[in-house]
């Protein structure tokens, strides 16, 4: 009940962080965040927390009802197959999250573009060197948010946290 509640709660803070990064550089915190807790915390928690925050960025973002979790869902279910070839903890590894950030943030404004306006929007070489930026900055990130996760957790124990 306690963590319903968190995940329930963790939503208004997220969507104030995910508006001023929206507005000021234009990056998402809802996406680095879904990737550093997926596989870290129970499934029906994360899945709980992305529909959640989907509806309400899609209400909030004037977008159709379910896109984020639809593109997210995919790029997961993809993203998941891929850590079976490549380990996620491996260099390599954050050479996939870059892949599903840029694809991220490709894929919301076309198929937001195609579902509300049936028009395959302009791609220009400008708008994909603006989404390789965003996408490295997201995995540096990400990165930073590993580090400090293995940091605090004791490598013998996943549940206790490491005090020296």
């Amino acid at each position: 009940m306690i963590k319903a509640l968190l995940v329930i709660i963790s939503v208004f803070p997220m969507m104030l962080i995910e508006s001023f990064f929206l507005r000021v550089f234009s990056f998402s915190i809802f996406a680095i965040v879904v990737i550093s807790l997926y596989q870290r915390i129970g499934d029906i928690w994360l899945f709980l927390f992305i529909s959640i925050m989907g509806i309400a960025l899609d209400t909030v973002l004037h977008m159709p009802i379910g896109l984020h979790m639809i593109v997210l869902g995919t790029l997961l279910l993809a993203l998941d197959m891929s850590w079976t070839v490549i380990s996620r903890n491996s260099n390599s590894g954050y050479f996939l999250l870059f892949l599903f950030v840029v694809s991220y943030y490709l894929l919301i404004p076309i198929i937001n573009s195609i579902v509300q306006d049936n028009i395959f929007p302009e791609i220009s070489p400008s708008v994909l060197l603006w989404t390789v930026v965003k996408g490295i900055v997201s995995v540096g990130i990400c990165i930073l948010i590993d580090r400090l996760f293995t940091s605090l957790r004791d490598s013998s124990e996943g549940t206790s946290i490491r005090l020296r």
